[in-house]
């Protein structure tokens, strides 16, 4: 008789050593090329050093002042009018009321007053003239 191990079956080529039938691996599916002409990498560019800033004959001058308001005069021209209003139906009406408070207030135009820019370092604003 002739042992069944020996008969070619698909089973045959892919059992262990023991004779215990492996599980088929997964085929793996060929790659296709890709479509088209080979990609090419652009050419270098060469990089010229390039200062951030123009040279200074070339920067504009910065203007110079031509009236400076006083703070303290409510119909001073370059004073800019600020209006606070807080809505009827607004959705946090009690933090917007508690916020109109503290700007208004002593507290809230100190940090108005104070308020400088970060570059040039001058104030921005100046406190509401009081009536």
């Amino acid at each position: 008789m002739f042992n069944e191990r020996e008969t070619s079956n698909e089973l045959t080529h892919m059992a262990d050593p023991l004779g215990r039938p492996r599980l088929p691996l997964v085929p793996q599916v060929p790659r296709l090329p890709p479509r088209g002409p080979p990609r090419r990498r652009p050419p270098a560019r060469v990089h010229r050093h390039r200062p951030r800033h123009p040279p200074l004959a070339r920067r504009r001058p910065r203007p110079a002042v031509g009236k400076a308001g006083a703070d303290d005069d409510p119909a001073d021209p370059l004073l800019n009018p600020a209006r606070l209003l807080v809505a009827r139906n607004a959705t946090n009406a009690l933090t917007a009321d508690a916020f109109a408070c503290w700007l208004v207030g002593e507290r809230g135009q100190a940090v108005v007053g104070n308020f400088t820019s970060k570059t040039s370092g001058e104030r921005m604003y100046s406190r509401a003239p009081r009536p």
